[in-house]
C-alpha cells in the first residue's frame, strides 16, 4: 500500500488530499468554502491570466501571482489560492514549513477581499507534506503551477463520462496515459505529486524520475517473469507500472504492506547515499582483515557497474587495460574494490553492494 510512508503524520495530509479529490477534482467545489470555485470556467480564466501575463524578475512567486490575478473575479482569486495550496501539499516540512505554506495561501486568498470560511485544511497537520520534491519543484514554480493549471483545465473540459472512464476503467493506467499526453508531463515533478494524491494506494510518493530509474535498476529482478523487459529508456507510464509490480512482490516477500522506498529495508538497496554509508561502515573491517597480507584497499570510480560492461581485456599483472592504447585509463566501476599490492591489482566483487 503506497499510502504508507513510515510517518504517522502523512494520514492528515492524505485526508486533505482526499477532501480535495472529492470536492475539487471530481466536483466543482472548494477546499475552504462551500462555493463552486473549481469550475471549468474559473480554471480557464485563471490559466489565461497566468499564461498571458508572465512577470519576469526575482520577485516572490506568490507576489507575482497576486499581481497576475488582480483583475480577476473573487472566485478566481480564491481558486488561485486553492491551486497554490494543492501545489504546496506535497513538499515535506523539512524543506517547507506548514506555517509558511499557510501564510502564503492566506495571503493570496486575501486578494478576494473575503476571509477563509473554513481553514481546517490550512492547519499544520495537513501541511506537513509527504516527501522531498527536489530543486525544480520549488525553484521553477511557474513551470509547475502552469502545468498544474493546464492539466486541471484539460481535465475539467472532459465530459463526465470521460472522467469516470479514466478513473475506473483500467485505473490508474488510463488516467496516467491521459496525463502523460499533456505537453511537458515528463519534465514536471508536479506530475508525480498529482498522481500520488489521486491514486495514493497504487502510485508511489516518488517525485524524482531519477529515483524511479535507480529503484527499477535495483529491483528489476522482482518483476514478474512473464512481463516484457523494460526498454532502455522506459516511459513514465512503464516505470509506474513496473514499480507497482515490484511493490506487490516486495510486500509478499516481506509479509507486510507497510513498505516505503525511502525507508529501511528498501532504501538501502537502491539509494546511492545508503550505499555510500554502507561502504564507509564496512571499509575499516576489510582494511583490518587484509592488512596482515600486505594488501591495501582502493575504491574504484563509478562509470561501469561490472567488468562485463567494460568490454575490454584486462592485464591482471598491472591492473590496467591490456591494450596499450587504453593503458592510461584506470578501471572504474562502483561495485568493486581493488586489493592493491606492489606487483598487481586484483578486482574483487563487493558483495555488500549486490
Amino acid at each position: 500500500m503506497s499510502r504508507y510512508t513510515g510517518e504517522m503524520e502523512v494520514s492528515a495530509v492524505l485526508e486533505a488530499a482526499d477532501a480535495w479529490r472529492a470536492n475539487c477534482f471530481l466536483s466543482d467545489g472548494s477546499v475552504f468554502s462551500g462555493e463552486a470555485i473549481w469550475s471549468k470556467t474559473n480554471l480557464g480564466e485563471l490559466r489565461q491570466l497566468f499564461e498571458e501575463n508572465p512577470i519576469l524578475g526575482k520577485r516572490d512567486f506568490a507576489d507575482k501571482l497576486k499581481e497576475q490575478i488582480a483583475s480577476a473575479s473573487k472566485e478566481v482569486k480564491k481558486l488561485a489560492a486553492e491551486v497554490f495550496w494543492f501545489y504546496l501539499l506535497f513538499p515535506h516540512r523539512s524543506g517547507y514549513s506548514p506555517e509558511t505554506k499557510a501564510a502564503q495561501v492566506r495571503d493570496i486568498w486575501a486578494c478576494s477581499g473575503d476571509s477563509i470560511p473554513n481553514d481546517k485544511l490550512l492547519g499544520s497537520p495537513h501541511l506537513v507534506g509527504v516527501g522531498g520534491v527536489g530543486v525544480a519543484y520549488l525553484t521553477r514554480r511557474p513551470d509547475q503551477f502552469g502545468f498544474l493549471l493546464q492539466t486541471l483545465s484539460a481535465w475539467k473540459n472532459l465530459t463526465d463520462g470521460q472522467r469516470s472512464d479514466l478513473l475506473s476503467n483500467n485505473a490508474p493506467w488510463g488516467f496516467v496515459e491521459w496525463l502523460d499526453s499533456i505537453p511537458n508531463s515528463a519534465k514536471r515533478p508536479i506530475r508525480n505529486a498529482l498522481l500520488y494524491f489521486v491514486f495514493p494506494d497504487q502510485l508511489e510518493r516518488i517525485v524524482s524520475n531519477d529515483h524511479r530509474k535507480l529503484i527499477l535498476a535495483a529491483f528489476k529482478s522482482k518483476l514478474p517473469a512473464d512481463t516484457p523487459p523494460l526498454p532502455a529508456s522506459p516511459s513514465l507510464l512503464e516505470m509506474d507500472i513496473a514499480i507497482l509490480n515490484i511493490r506487490k512482490k516486495l510486500e509478499i516477500e516481506n509479509n507486510t504492506t507497510e513498505l516505503d522506498f525511502y525507508h529501511s529495508p528498501l532504501q538501502e538497496q537502491w539509494s546511492s547515499v545508503s550505499m555510500r554509508q554502507a561502504r564507509r561502515s564496512i571499509t575499516p573491517a576489510i582494511e583490518r582483515a587484509i592488512e596482515p597480507y600486505g594488501l591495501e584497499l582502493r575504491q574504484c570510480g563509478s562509470k561501469k557497474s561490472s567488468l562485463a560492461d567494460c568490454n575490454k581485456e584486462i592485464d591482471i599483472s598491472t591492473g590496467f587495460w591490456k591494450e596499450p592504447a587504453e593503458a592510461t585509463n584506470k578501471l572504474t566501476f562502483p561495485r568493486f574494490f581493488v586489493f592493491q599490492r606492489t606487483d598487481f591489482m586484483l578486482p574483487v566483487s563487493h558483495a555488500a553492494e549486490q
